[in-house]
């Protein structure tokens, strides 16, 4: 099946044409510094220098600020994945979601690597009828089976599809991974260059910052 990358910048080619109110569900946010992370700061400058509106809703973690690029940032129930202290799993059930949404009165909502908290936010998405975009950015069923648990990858992936089934587009950073999601069962797909983080990588090589290091960190990695 051909991958269509005409509409890769979906929301993208909304918010120019008035204001838009972007919620941003992310499985990752500072004071984790990753590619995820980083991704959802360069998105969150983008919505900043075009005057629209944003909210974070981030997993609870020690040093998540309360706001970054003028956009408040809500801070939800996470435990630390046993093993792994700076992979935080969302625990937020979807209906505190539906309250978040209905407060926030988004026009869309991102989805940030969706999985723990993306697979509430996306239930609520869907319920309330809100336009919703999940970018594919960690490979979490072959981040299994590099070590060692290739046996969930079946389990991994049914929960990837469900996510990615529900929204209403999908955006991933290259062709290959836009096929496999789509062999995966996986529509609307569409492909949105942005880097693929994997959390084993993260493991190895992740960083965690105290604020004013988090600041310089996140500026300097988006330095040509």
């Amino acid at each position: 099946m051909p991958v269509d990358s005409t509409g890769a910048r979906f929301w993208w080619a909304r918010a120019s044409i008035g204001n838009v109110r972007v919620a941003i569900v992310a499985e990752s946010f500072l004071p984790q510094v990753n590619g995820v992370t980083n991704s959802v700061l360069r998105v969150l400058e983008h919505l900043r220098e075009r005057g629209h509106e944003a909210l974070v809703i981030a997993p609870n973690d020690e040093g998540v600020p309360e706001e970054y690029a003028g956009t408040r940032v809500i801070a939800l129930n996470a435990m630390s994945l046993p093993g792994y202290a700076d992979v935080r799993i969302g625990l937020t059930p979807t209906s505190q979601f539906e309250r978040i949404f209905a407060d926030f009165a988004p026009d869309v909502v991102h989805l940030a690597a969706p999985f723990s908290m993306g697979y509430n936010a996306v239930l609520a998405t869907s319920r309330m009828s809100i336009p919703s975009v999940a970018v594919f950015q960690t490979e979490i069923a072959a981040y299994a089976t590099s070590y060692g648990w290739a046996r969930i990858t079946p389990v991994l992936w049914h929960r990837l599809r469900r996510i990615h089934s529900l929204a209403t587009l999908t955006l991933a950073p290259s062709t290959y991974p836009a096929q496999t999601l789509m062999e995966r069962g996986v529509p609307r797909v569409r492909i949105w260059g942005r880097g693929v983080t994997r959390y084993g990588s993260a493991r190895r090589s992740g960083t965690r910052c105290s604020a004013p290091s988090w600041r310089r960190t996140a500026r300097s990695s988006s330095a040509p």
